[in-house]
């Protein structure tokens, strides 16, 4: 998405576009209660893109405002910034069926101040805002619902008989300031805790916008102060581009979380050492491919024990050759939000891969030796899911049968 200030003047010449084009698809009696809906929108959207680009508190912890009053809002926008281009086109291709029949035909006017035609086109038109709209309701009451809760049981082969049954929180994409409000981070933790998992990991984007955010999580971090092995956590993309990203990790660290970057931890009284790689920050949407991506011998830390089981945690699922050659047969990513918008009969099919080539978008992995798991995540700061549903991932490790 573009930050600001652009973003809030386009929307505000996307809404001008729009409203030249119903005003001139309905009748005088409609006229009025058209421009009444336009109006209640936008005013609802004000302290949306407020909260979402100018403020430098997080966003309320009401969950019905948060809930039912800014994201909607900023959601109407989106959806209406997609249908635009759309629009446009079906208004060209109007333009040129109407050349070709030699009718008199505006043109690009028609989205300005058309007449009171009521062609095919303009009607497909008000159909794909109404379509669009509905599957964006669809989407988003969807990710109103708590986070599914997906178990996990993941079998590896030679496992320590001490790591049987141990259980890994994985979170990723919390997106606090933008997607997830202090209620929602609560009763997330919470539920974790419910779970009674040995190890949990935040797999990054923790934070959007302001490094001081992250003083919030103190109170929801008291849920997990019973895990036996902590909580651990790498940075993301968007952890890398808020206001400083050393007082982020300052203040992230001063709620009991341990940050790994570009270093690993052996865990006490269990045979796993968690190695923890940083994002680069940079191409927020790009895949980085596969060799060549991880640097092991820059990482600080001790080295794997013997027998230890390698685990990487990382933000992006990339760099995955370069970890099976360094002996890694657990890799935990986020990211790519599942695809944000897949299709409902293969997951596989969605934004992430077919659109920014990631390979690996959602789910379990077996390659080789190595077990990649990639997380849907909690938030996002489009609040536009389909498909791709928020989620908790409890992953319960098992020794693999010969």
């Amino acid at each position: 998405m573009i930050n600001h200030p652009i973003m809030p003047v386009i929307m505000l010449i996307a809404q001008i576009i729009s409203w030249r084009f119903f005003n001139s698809l309905v009748g005088k009696s409609c006229k009025f209660l058209v421009f009444l809906l336009f109006l209640l929108f936008n005013l609802a959207a004000l302290p949306c893109f407020y909260f979402l680009y100018y403020s430098d508190t997080p966003p309320p912890t009401s969950l019905f405002l948060w809930n039912y009053v800014f994201r909607p809002a900023y959601l109407w926008e989106l959806v209406h910034l997609c249908w635009l281009p759309l629009c446009l086109l079906l208004t060209i291709l109007g333009a040129i069926f109407g050349k070709l029949r030699e009718q008199k035909n505006r043109g690009l006017q028609r989205l300005f101040k058309d007449s009171q035609s009521k062609s095919k086109l303009a009607d497909l038109r008000v159909f794909l805002l109404i379509f669009m709209l509905a599957v964006a309701a669809y989407g988003y009451g969807h990710q109103l619902k708590p986070p599914t809760i997906n178990q996990v049981n993941l079998a590896i082969a030679n496992l320590s008989p001490s790591l049987n049954g141990y259980k890994i929180a994985l979170l990723s994409d919390l997106h606090y300031g933008r997607g997830l409000n202090l209620t929602e981070l609560g009763n997330v933790f919470a539920r974790v805790a419910a779970q009674k998992p040995d190890l949990v990991l935040l797999a990054g984007d923790l934070v959007d916008r302001k490094a001081s955010f992250a003083l919030d999580f103190r109170i929801p971090m008291r849920a997990l102060r019973e895990v036996p092995n902590g909580v651990y956590a790498v940075l993301g993309n968007h952890d890398k581009k808020v206001d400083s990203t050393q007082n982020l990790i300052a203040n992230l660290e001063s709620t009991n979380l341990i940050i790994l970057q570009n270093t690993s931890v052996n865990l006490a009284n269990r045979p796993m050492t968690l190695i923890g790689f940083d994002d680069p920050g940079t191409q927020d949407l790009v895949y980085h491919k596969e060799a060549n991506t991880l640097n092991f011998d820059s990482l600080t830390g001790p080295r794997p024990r013997l027998g230890d089981l390698v685990t990487v945690i990382k933000h992006r699922p990339e760099g995955l050759d370069d970890a099976a050659s360094h002996g890694v047969k657990l890799f935990l990513a986020g990211h790519t939000h599942g695809g944000q918008v897949s299709s409902p009969w293969n997951k596989e099919i969605n934004i992430a891969s077919t659109i920014h080539g990631y390979p690996y978008t959602t789910g379990l992995y077996k390659i080789s030796d190595l077990n990649l798991f990639v997380t849907n995540g909690l938030a996002s700061i489009t609040q536009a899911r389909l498909f791709a549903w928020p989620e908790i991932v409890i992953i319960t490790l098992n020794p693999a049968s010969n």
